[in-house]
């Protein structure tokens, strides 16, 4: 098989770059994977929102969960660094409202009734101090009594399933386009390294893009302490199908927090 190869190496803390055949090949193969995430947003944040609420969608990536969102009514505010995903995101909801900001920094005026994050976006954000940037961020551009869901990966998740050694860990074969990603994973740090190949049938030909990327996991605890430290309440921690953990479950959660 004849192939145009094209690296790009995207480190935190900025873990993509504007490449558009990224941006493609997620569009195709992940984002659908986030938005069904959805159904625990559907439990744990909805239903304590007013009707058309103003949300705030962080990581938005390439915006089907904005217009999943926006399909049932609520107005929705889109965030994502990089403008190759935010180009897909303006086709897939086209009436959304989008902005290519950087997550640590971003300013939003106070008027969100709730914003959440189902993406692994904040998975690339390497330090406690970045963490609590955002975090911040969030706290400030909501009203008063607001909510923010948001997906985590705990480090137990983490020393499990990309603890495999250069192994491929997930994949994927279609007509128009393939991918594979192996992992390695750093204790000392708490940082996994994933390396992403991806093949994209363009004009007739297949091209062929590789990714390197970090991501970093962090304990309940710290994740605790940062939301306490900025005022949040937090509400509870749930996993993914939206049930109450026990303090000892240490894999993938999500939070939800008060204003």
């Amino acid at each position: 098989m004849n192939t145009n190869k094209e690296t790009t190496y995207m480190y935190a803390p900025h873990p993509y770059v504007n490449d558009e055949a990224f941006a493609r090949i997620y569009n195709k193969a992940w984002d659908q994977e986030y938005c069904d995430r959805l159904p625990a947003v559907d439990k744990l944040l909805l239903p304590h929102l007013p009707q058309k609420a103003h949300l705030i969608n962080l990581c938005c990536s390439t915006g089907q969960t904005v217009q999943k969102l926006i399909n049932k009514g609520y107005q929705v505010t889109g965030i994502d660094e990089f403008q190759a995903m935010l180009n897909i995101a303006h086709q897939n909801a086209p009436n959304a409202k989008l902005i290519c900001d950087d997550i640590r920094t971003f300013a939003l005026p106070s008027i969100y009734d709730g914003a959440y994050c189902v993406t692994h976006g904040l998975d690339y954000i390497m330090t406690i101090e970045e963490l609590t940037n955002v975090f911040k961020r969030v706290y400030q551009a909501l009203l008063p009594d607001g909510l923010f869901l948001t997906f985590m990966r705990l480090t137990g998740h983490s020393e499990v399933h990309y603890n495999q050694n250069g192994a491929i860990i997930d994949g994927d074969i279609r007509q128009e386009y393939a991918w594979g990603i192996t992992s390695h994973y750093h204790s000392a740090t708490k940082i996994s390294e994933l390396q992403c190949t991806s093949f994209e049938m363009i004009e007739g030909a297949w091209q062929r893009s590789d990714f390197i990327w970090l991501l970093k996991s962090y304990s309940r605890r710290e994740i605790e302490a940062i939301f306490n430290n900025i005022g949040f309440k937090i509400v509870g921690v749930y996993d993914e199908e939206g049930n109450l953990v026990e303090p000892e479950y240490n894999r993938l959660v999500y939070f939800l927090c008060r204003k």
